[in-house]
This record gives C-alpha cells, structure tokens and sequence, in this order.
C-alpha cells in the first residue's frame, strides 16, 4: 500500500532575528554566536574558550576576518584563515540551527545550566557540547564506562553485553562510544535490560557512525541520549576519538576496560581516566588472546579486576557520592564530594528500579507487581526454580522476574543454582517447606 506524502511543515523565516531567537527561546538553543564558535572546534579548547567569552561580549564580530580574532586571541594569528573558513555562512547556520530545534538538540556552553561539572574538571575542557535525547540528567548518580576493541573477540563481546546489562539492571548508567564490537555490546545489553545509557560520539550529533549503528543510535536516544563536542554534520576521522574518549572518561565514576591492544582507542580512554581521577577497572583475560594485552597489563601496573558486576557495584559503593541531577541542574565544578553511604544494596536503592520492580524491600507492593520483597518472601520458603517462580507470582511477563532475580544475585542476595533454581545466599540446598523427602 502506498504512504500518501505529507509536506514537511513549513519552517519559520529565520532570517528574520526575531523568529530565530523565538526558535532557539523555545527549543533551548544557544544562540548563532555560539554555533559559530563550535565550528572552531580544531583549535586548542583553552583558545577556543577565551574566543567563546569574547564573542559573548560582543568584542568579536560576525562574520569576522583572521585579523578580528588575532587582535583578541594573538595566540591563534597562525591559523586563523583555515580555521576560519570552515565556519558556514549565516544562512547555512540558520539551517542548522533549525534541525537542532526538529532533532531537539540542544548546544550547551560551559556554566550554564545542564552543564556537566565533571566535564570541567578536566584540564582542557571543551567550551561547548552538544546533547540530543536525555544524556545527562538520568535517574541514577551513577556512570560506568564500557569500552575495548573495535574488532572484538566473540568472548569480549559477550562480556561487554552482561556487564553493560546488569550494571543497567543495577540502576547504573552505561556510557560507551558507539563504536563496533565492545561499545556496542555494552550499549545493547544496557538497552535489552530496560536501562539507561549514554552514547559519546566522535561525529556530529546528527551522525550515526558505523552506519550500521543508526537503529542503536535511535535506541540510545529513547533510553538516555548522545553527547559530542562536534557540529552538525562532522563525519569520523581518527583525530576525532581520542577527543570523544577524554570526555567520555570524564563522565564516568568508573571506566572499565574489556579488550583491546596498546595502540587501540581504549588506551587512550584508560589515561584519560587516570589522568582526571577515575577509577580504572580490567577485565582479566585469557593472554592467547590478541586483545588481552591493555586489559592485564592495566591490571599488572593497579587497576582493579572485574569479576562480575557486583566488584563493579562495590567499587561504587566505595567512593564518595555526587548526585548526576545536580551537577547536570546547576553547571557547578564539584570540587568536593558527598560522602557514600550504606551496603551496595543501598547504593543501587537510591538509583532507578530495576525493570518491572517497584521496590527494593519492605513493601511488597500491589499483588501483581513483581517486587524485591514478593520473590525474597518466596525464597525464604526454601529453593525455587524459575518456571515455578513465575507460575506462584502470577507474572504475566516472565522477563520481569528474571530481570528482579538477576538484580539480586548482583547484591548477593540470591544465588543461582543448577537447574534453573534460585535460593537466598548462603542457605543450604533445601527443598520448599513441606515438600516430600525424594
């Protein structure tokens, strides 16, 4: 059957100032001086700042010649044509400015409201950073990143996805880059558990790269969201990542390597971690394999090991506590932080449920609600496999008793046994009061 063709609506005339400020009024968009300072994104952030502050002040005018900025930012006199010239005209930028507000991207600059404070904690921040979806206010406090090789063994694989799943089921947001192999894994398995995660990427928002990524990218944008420090209409190229993996760094408590060699892009995601204070985590692996060498040899000079993620959630547990919302809500630089508190079952209360669970104990909420406290109160009357489990607790979608046992197991509350069965940790291998002795 043939779709009928609808005209797209017709976009107001931006060339006339007032629509354009009543766009970017209602779209939260910055205004054309800060999308033509993003265009300058080649020159060294530290420039690039004190040009931003420049043509806020209005001491910089647009279109400007080379000479305009070397008489405000001497340091810059060497490379101001190229730079320069790579900056649209204004009717090129309206455009842009009008799939930002269609795309609902919004073009943040440093301090102002929703800005990540952590991102200011680096050395050489960027002035400004573009978010589409949701990537910065999640309802968790808690960032973890996931990242290894691009051309990923079927084991690395398969690590990213469990971890970037049950990090999620934990209420942890996943952040990665979107690239092949290990980011991608990690971006899944957070998705596939009903989580949150968050994608930094090294093109244009409006960019999905690979390209066999766009359905994921769609994916990422209706459970979290992306962040880039480029235009619109960037494509990859090499020097770009490790741009991207310095900021993806600052965004995450912890970053976690899976895979990958001395020369691949995890390592430079790995010192970017080390240089700005993050906890560095590695996956142990097996030394046949091509992509063991970054991940032991992190482990062999400090970083932690990850045998699962409960040490993920530990790790957590032990360091001082920030809220998202807040760094996200008031642009603040966190020079101090909270201090952590409680079990690691405490640590993931205060983040988002797990999928389908309202609660985490106490209450066992509505009868039809598949609750922590309904499946322990199960178990604490003996062993229970899973087929059972979900026949006695009348779920009507099986996937959420398994998404509420497997958050369990992650706090060490249940053990999995053979079988499919499930009990409390550290109980014996009972049968269910009542049942008949074999």
């Amino acid at each position: 059957m043939r779709e009928t063709a609808h005209p797209a609506p017709a976009l107001p005339d931006l060339r006339d100032p007032r629509n354009l400020r009543d766009l970017c009024d209602a779209c939260d968009l910055p205004d054309l001086r800060d999308l033509r300072i993003a265009f300058l994104w080649q020159m060294p952030p530290l420039l690039l700042r004190r040009l931003a502050e420049q043509a806020h002040a209005s001491a910089l005018p647009f279109p400007c010649t080379p000479e305009d900025v070397a008489r405000l930012v001497p340091e810059l006199a060497h490379r101001l044509a190229a730079d320069l010239a790579g900056i649209p005209d204004d009717e090129s930028l309206e455009r842009i400015a009008a799939a930002m507000a269609r795309d609902r991207v919004r073009l943040l600059r440093e301090g102002a409201a929703g800005w990540p404070a952590r991102v200011s904690e680096m050395v050489d921040p960027p002035p400004l950073l573009f978010l589409q979806g949701d990537p910065l206010d999640a309802p968790a406090s808690r960032c973890v990143g996931i990242v290894g090789s691009r051309a990923a063994s079927a084991t690395g694989r398969e690590i990213s996805y469990t971890l970037g799943r049950d990090l999620a089921l934990a209420g942890v947001t996943v952040v990665s880059g979107m690239a092949r192999g290990i980011d991608g894994e990690a971006h899944v398995g957070a998705l596939d558990a009903g989580g949150r995660t968050v994608a930094v990427l090294g093109t244009g928002s409006d960019i999905a790269y690979p390209s066999e990524h766009g359905a994921l990218m769609r994916r990422i944008l209706n459970r979290g969201g992306t962040v880039t420090e480029f235009p619109p209409g960037t494509p990859p190229r090499p020097l770009h990542f490790p741009r991207r993996n310095r900021i993806l760094a600052a965004l995450c408590d912890v970053v976690i390597i899976v895979e990958g060699s001395e020369r691949s892009g995890a390592r430079s995601t790995a010192d970017f971690a080390l240089d700005q204070g993050r906890e560095l985590m590695a996956v142990p692996r097996d030394i046949c394999l091509p992509g063991s060498v970054l991940p032991n040899r992190l482990l062999r000079d400090g970083a932690a090991p990850v045998l699962g993620a409960a040490s993920v959630l530990a790790a957590l547990e032990a360091m001082p506590r920030v809220s998202a919302r807040a760094e996200a809500r008031e642009g603040e630089v966190a020079g101090a932080r909270g201090c952590a508190g409680g079990r690691v079952d405490g640590l993931i209360g205060q983040g988002a449920p797990a999928p389908g669970a309202s609660g985490h104990s106490g209450n066992p909420g509505n009868p039809g609600e598949i609750t922590d406290a309904r499946v322990l109160a199960m178990l604490r009357n003996g062993v229970r496999d899973l087929d059972r489990m979900i026949r006695d607790l009348g779920a009507s979608e099986p996937g959420r008793v398994q998404a509420v046992l497997a958050r369990l197991e992650l706090l060490g509350r249940v053990e999995r046994r053979p079988g499919g069965r499930y009990a409390l940790s550290g109980t014996g291998s009972g049968r269910p009061r009542g049942a008949a002795r074999g």
